[in-house]
């Protein structure tokens, strides 16, 4: 019986960027990737009083055949945490209307938030 050759590798995690809360997501599409933009959108007063709306954003390309992975992935993990917290309703978002009706995007978007 012939030994096994393992071959040890070693994984680092890049832990540069820091995480942020996001309360909206954009998602649109090329025929080989999907784009995720997640933003973090905050309403917040000068002194003035004037509203100033800082938006933070972090945009996640993923291949195509593995975004069926991700969809089943957060599928199982809201089942374990439904059982877990109970049932979640599902948040009713309006469509974010196009600002210029006669401008056509290149790819359809989804937005909520």
């Amino acid at each position: 019986m012939e030994k096994e050759e393992r071959t040890e590798i070693q994984g680092q995690l890049d832990f540069s960027k820091d995480a942020f809360y996001a309360n909206g997501l954009a998602v649109s599409h090329s025929k080989n990737n999907f784009f995720l933009e997640f933003r973090q959108v905050l309403t917040r007063y000068s002194e003035g009083g004037a509203a100033v709306v800082p938006i933070k954003h972090s945009l996640v390309m993923i291949d195509k055949d593995f975004l069926k992975i991700l969809i089943k992935i957060l599928e199982e993990n809201l089942k374990l945490y439904e059982d877990k917290f109970g049932k979640l309703e599902e948040p009713k978002f309006e469509k974010k209307k196009k600002i210029a009706p006669n401008i056509q995007e290149k790819t359809p978007t989804s937005y909520i938030g």
